[in-house]
């Protein structure tokens, strides 16, 4: 079974620090706070591989990873954090204080379930509806 990435942070977060300071509805809101910086990075990481970035983006790059470092502090302190430039894997990963990874580099490279969204069915199913009403107009069916 498939695990949304935001339940699974928020799921972990809350087992960290769930003493009151922030309710469920916060934590959940800093877990998808956190993937949705997270896959900025790994676009810009994406785009760092095919060219030189630009100093616009280099200060997008450095502003990303201090608020996604500045939200994990709250949970686990300060540069637990590592920031990856290969896009092929995970871009952020966190080391949480449980020790435990989900990466292939085992236990000592951190979490990290933060790399991409996958598009929902429904919008799937939207387009395939679309291309298939093209298709049926080009016919003149």
């Amino acid at each position: 079974m498939k695990v949304n990435p935001e339940a699974e942070l928020a799921a972990k977060l809350a087992l960290i620090r769930f003493d009151g300071t922030k309710n469920a509805h916060q934590i959940a809101y800093d877990a998808g706070l956190l993937c949705g910086l997270a896959r900025s990075h790994n676009r810009l990481m994406e785009t760092a591989c095919n060219r030189e970035l630009t100093p616009r983006e280099n200060k997008r790059v450095t502003a990303l990873r201090t608020v996604i470092d500045d939200v994990l502090a709250f949970y686990i302190g300060r540069g637990k954090t590592k920031f990856d430039g290969d896009p092929r894997g995970y871009t952020v990963k966190i080391h949480f204080p449980d020790g435990r990874g989900n990466t292939f580099g085992g236990d000592s490279e951190g979490w990290g379930n933060l790399k991409k969204s996958e598009p929902s069915a429904r919008i799937g199913s939207a387009s395939l509806r679309v291309d298939v009403h093209l298709v049926d107009e080009r016919s003149g069916q």
